[in-house]
């Protein structure tokens, strides 16, 4: 089945053992959205942050510690380990305090967002889905599901509309371009009357 990287259960005691003793004395609190880029061995090549909000140091802190972390590799479409990348949050919070309270609230958008003329009422105005697209060495896309597995309306429609777009290549450790399992998210939102 066609899957990106996962990261490990990590229990709430390993993820404080990573909190930096300079930000728990300092109350400090951070919110990170990161891209992982990992090999099909499940190392982490390259951690990227994509937005971050609250202190910026132990927002780099993050990157730190995923960049130790060993990870399930994607899986493509043969079922073999591959490139993969996945884009996450975190958030690092000291309850109590008034950046804790900030950053708590915070929340990452979808990467991608269709606009829709209706979804079925018992979805409201807006749903979101996660993909897992493989994309080949040029770019396009070769393979692509909904993360669980499971085939929906909404799974199509996406999949459709990404099909004849080209995504970023990535290389491997030589310089080379490799095919990669990238996970997506995608919100579809009503479309709100103009005027």
């Amino acid at each position: 089945m066609l899957a990106a990287p996962q990261l490990p259960e990590r229990s709430s005691r390993e993820i404080l053992s990573d909190y930096p003793t300079w930000a728990l004395r300092a109350e400090q609190s951070t919110f990170v959205y990161f891209e992982l880029f990992v090999d099909p061995k499940g190392n982490v090549q390259r951690c990227d942050i994509v937005a971050s909000a609250g202190n910026e140091r132990l927002a780099k802190q993050v990157c730190t510690m995923h960049r130790r972390t060993k990870m399930r590799p994607a899986v493509d479409a043969n079922g073999e380990p591959t490139y993969g990348k996945r884009r996450d949050e975190i958030k690092l919070v000291l309850p109590d305090t008034e950046l804790g309270e900030e950053v708590s609230n915070l929340k990452a958008n979808a990467q991608y967002q269709l606009a829709v003329k209706s979804l079925p009422p018992e979805d409201g105005s807006r749903k979101q889905i996660s993909l897992a697209m493989q994309i080949g060495r040029d770019g396009l896309v070769e393979a692509c599901a909904e993360k669980n597995g499971d085939r929906s309306a909404y799974s199509e429609a996406a999949c459709t509309f990404f099909q004849d777009d080209r995504f970023a290549i990535e290389t491997g450790k030589e310089g080379t371009p490799v095919s990669y399992v990238s996970e997506v998210s995608v919100e579809f939102a009503v479309e709100q009357p103009s005027g």
